[in-house]
């Protein structure tokens, strides 16, 4: 083999580095650019030592001690749920915080659902089992919405559910967004054709009562489904019973407030004295004032009814007008004479108008 056909390696490697030189040139110009054209990235702020472990900032807070739907959860539980099944939502965001550490998930505990209209199917199903009647919570018009086809099959089937749907009436009160799309003024317009009865209370008394009141009529056959409509507004009010507590007059010799309870619980003592038993309803003020306008109505009228009569009575007796006197009847009406005697005067009448000379036939 002669040196022409040996393959020359200096050459070789000349080429080989002259290869590797042209491409680092031509890939040294992209990375500049790239280099060149990459945004700078912020930098990751280190964590706040101090801002972690120093105490929060004091926030104003929606409610001070006891709220209106600590007390709505006493009026739900004194029905004696055992269940309450909702898909949680923000109008009645009070009543589910309330339900869980007030209330401590017991009596009714808390079922979480991903749609109303299972919530409802499952009080449907819940009845027909174990005959006792589930609570529901829905969220305003939506979620009433949602539940309207469960609400017509619970209908048809005459089983009962409890429902309780929120929603927000005061405008001053809605948060700017979804709570103005999901509000409306009468919330259970849209299933009041197939539910049995539907309440909006104003106030946490009226809640108590429209409670107690919807639970009897869902329950007496034939069975129906209730919707009692909770404002959220009611939801952060003072607890009545805590604002009775809290009051001076109170602590000074009025009676201490009571908790609500179903079916005579806020009786007085059989010991009482009667000024006490006239207190044994604390919690329902509105109610004790239409009673005593009531008696106040019925004793004006009473004492204007007595100076009507007083009035009359000192009237002089000839100024008083006469009385009518009864119409005498005739003895012969009710006492008749005989025929005979009659038909003998009718025949003495005839004789002396008709003359002598006239033939015996004509006489008579």
């Amino acid at each position: 083999m002669s040196k022409k056909d040996v393959p020359n390696e200096k050459r070789r490697s000349f080429l080989k580095g002259a290869t590797f030189a042209g491409a680092a040139a031509l890939a040294a110009p992209n990375d500049a650019a790239a280099q060149v054209q990459a945004p700078a990235r912020n930098a990751v702020p280190l964590p706040n030592k101090a801002a972690e472990t120093a105490p929060p900032p004091a926030l104003e807070p929606l409610t001070v001690g006891r709220s209106g739907s600590d007390f709505m959860i006493d009026v739900i539980k004194s029905l004696n749920f055992e269940y309450m099944a909702a898909n949680p939502a923000s109008s009645f965001r009070g009543l589910h915080e309330s339900l869980i550490n007030y209330g401590g998930n017991t009596n009714p505990e808390f079922l979480t659902c991903s749609h109303e209209e299972i919530s409802v199917a499952m009080g449907h199903g819940y009845f027909k089992i174990e005959n006792r009647p589930l609570c529901i919570f829905a969220h305003g018009s939506v979620g009433l919405q949602h539940a309207t086809m469960a609400l017509y099959n619970a209908w048809c089937d005459k089983v009962p559910v409890y429902m309780v749907i929120g929603n927000i009436a005061d405008a001053t009160m809605r948060r700017p967004g979804v709570e103005w799309n999901h509000t409306v003024q009468d919330a259970a317009a849209i299933v009041r054709d197939y539910v049995k009865w539907d309440d909006y209370p104003a106030s946490l008394q009226h809640f108590a009562e429209s409670s107690v009141r919807a639970y009897k009529i869902m329950m007496t056959p034939p069975h129906g489904s209730v919707v009692i409509v909770a404002d959220a507004t009611m939801l952060g009010r003072p607890d009545p019973r805590a604002r009775q507590a809290l009051d001076p007059e109170a602590a000074a010799g009025r009676p201490a407030a009571r908790r609500f309870r179903c079916g005579g619980g806020n009786r007085a003592p059989a010991g009482a004295s009667r000024a006490s038993r006239h207190h044994r309803r604390p919690l329902r003020p509105h109610a004790d004032r239409l009673e005593a306008a009531r008696r106040a109505r019925r004793g004006a009228a009473m004492r204007r009814d007595r100076h009507q009569r007083q009035a009359q009575h000192s009237v002089a007796p000839s100024a008083q007008p006469e009385r009518p006197r009864p119409r005498q009847r005739r003895p012969g009406r009710l006492h008749p004479r005989p025929r005979d005697e009659r038909l003998l005067e009718f025949a003495q009448f005839i004789q002396g108008r008709c003359p002598a000379d006239l033939p015996p036939h004509r006489q008579a």
